[in-house]
């Protein structure tokens, strides 16, 4: 429920507000921003005019250069959309809330506003700031003279989580929207004090899955209690809500992360005796007495986490093909070491309704990699593996003979020359149900996107053969 009261506006000195923009959380938006531009426009050329600055962007992280990743990724977006200019400056701004799960009670939230990467704006350009909840929208405008911070005054009562949408606006070049995720809970503090607590109390019975998640939100909801420090926007209302029924549940010696249970969740997984994996899953809903769908496990390239297949990669584009398939979706949190990911899978089996002989692998970049020593460890336990964007050439190809795989680089890919390697390896060593496929115009990042179509495909065509010919 939303009881809506009134905005106001306050500027404050920089001293006000100590909250810095999260690097992580910038790139995901700029990332997103350019890959609704890049399927909104299939022009070869205007990709190719996009394609140095995807590459520079992606070198830049890969260097901790993150604003300058940050621009890079606003020039690609402005050619493929065919801007004007090279840059729409709009795109320059930060717009930080102090915290992200606030206190019903507060009548305050500072913002910080600043420029994340070097404006090279005149002086005296005036930038509009237009902030929605839904209802009237309040505006504000700024001098671009200098890095500056700028704070929000909330004096109405908003419950749950609730979309705050910006506009950014010089009166010359195209507007850009954005938005964030505020979440609006009522006795903030002592839910999380009574939580916690709860938490300390669950006997050694309590089902290990939803003790070790119940602690993982705990953390991250102390996270968005105290500052916005995370990498993605997370509905924490509705996440606070979560962890107190699945305690509450778990004291009972219950089970809540169920089949029944449908949408995303974000699960620790136990995945051995002392180890929990972090992931994200989607679980569709089906009729009772509908077949298991298969299992798709997705696996992020370095630098990313259990949410860059889900927020990413397209946009979550992966999301929306499982979703139209009525497929189940897990993806992991990947250390360089890669993931358990046979132990995931056997642990979810005892939670979800899938098909255990339809799991289907893919993985980008680091994931291609590690996902290439998943299925090297137990061939017969997968349906099928995508590779994009790397790999490497396999010494023990001939164990992956009868498994179907699918190999995708983008014809600027730096990962081109590991992906050509695993192929190669695979039919050297005899391997019949191999696809090598090259995506003109495209590069390391933006290969999933164009991939995942075609990957699903080749999923498709593996669903529709009998069961005992999957392997």
């Amino acid at each position: 429920m939303h009881r809506w009261l009134l905005f106001a506006v306050l500027l404050s000195p920089p001293a006000a507000i100590a909250q810095q923009p999260n690097a992580r959380y910038e790139l995901g938006w700029r990332v997103r921003q350019l890959e609704r531009a890049w399927a909104a426009n299939t022009d070869v050329e205007k990709r190719k005019l996009a394609l140095p600055h995807i590459e520079a962007a992606v070198q830049h992280f890969f260097g901790l250069r993150l604003p300058a990743a940050a621009e890079a990724l606003d020039r690609g977006t402005s050619r493929v959309a065919a801007m004007p200019s090279e840059v729409n400056w709009n795109r320059v701004w930060s717009l930080t809330p102090e915290r992200r799960l606030v206190d019903a009670s507060a009548n305050l939230l500072r913002f910080a506003v600043a420029a994340f990467y070097p404006s090279t704006l005149p002086p005296q350009s005036m930038v509009s700031f237009q902030l929605d909840f839904g209802g009237d929208p309040t505006q504000f405008d700024l001098l671009n003279a200098a890095p500056f911070q700028n704070s929000l005054l909330l004096s109405r009562e908003i419950l749950g989580d609730v979309e705050l949408r910006v506009r950014v606006s010089d009166g010359d070049v195209a507007n850009v929207e954005r938005s964030l995720t505020l979440s609006i809970v009522e006795k903030r503090d002592e839910r999380l004090t009574a939580l916690e607590a709860a938490l300390d109390k669950l006997p050694d019975t309590a089902p290990r899955l939803e003790r070790e998640t119940a602690r993982a939100l705990l953390t991250l909801l102390k996270s968005l209690a105290a500052g916005s420090t995370e990498e993605t926007d997370y509905p924490g209302a509705r996440l606070l809500a979560e962890a107190e029924q699945v305690v509450a549940a778990a004291a009972k010696g219950q089970r809540w992360y169920v089949a029944a249970k449908t949408g995303q969740y974000w699960l620790a997984v136990p995945t051995s005796e002392k180890r929990s994996t972090r992931a994200r899953i989607f679980v569709p809903a089906l009729a009772a007495e509908a077949a298991k769908p298969p299992l798709v496990v997705a696996l992020h390239g370095a630098g990313g986490s259990e949410n860059m297949f889900f927020d990413s990669y397209g946009d979550g584009e992966i999301v929306r093909q499982c979703e139209k398939r009525g497929w189940v979706l897990v993806a992991p949190r990947l250390g360089f070491g890669g993931a358990p990911v046979a132990a995931l899978v056997d642990e979810l089996s005892t939670r979800y309704r899938f098909d255990a002989q339809r799991v289907f692998v893919v993985g980008h970049s680091m994931g291609a990699g590690a996902g290439a020593s998943v299925v090297l460890d137990d061939p017969a336990r997968y349906a099928a593996f995508a590779a994009l964007g790397g790999g490497q050439a396999l010494n023990a190809a001939d164990k992956l003979l009868a498994l179907p795989i699918f190999v995708g680089a983008g014809e600027r890919d730096f990962g081109r020359d590991g992906a050509q390697r695993l192929h190669a390896s695979l039919l050297d060593a005899g391997h019949e149900r191999a696809t090598l496929r090259s995506y003109p115009a495209t590069e390391h990042l933006m290969i999933v996107q164009d991939a995942l179509p075609d990957v699903f495909a080749f999923f498709d065509s593996i669903t529709a053969q009998p069961r005992a010919e999957t392997r």
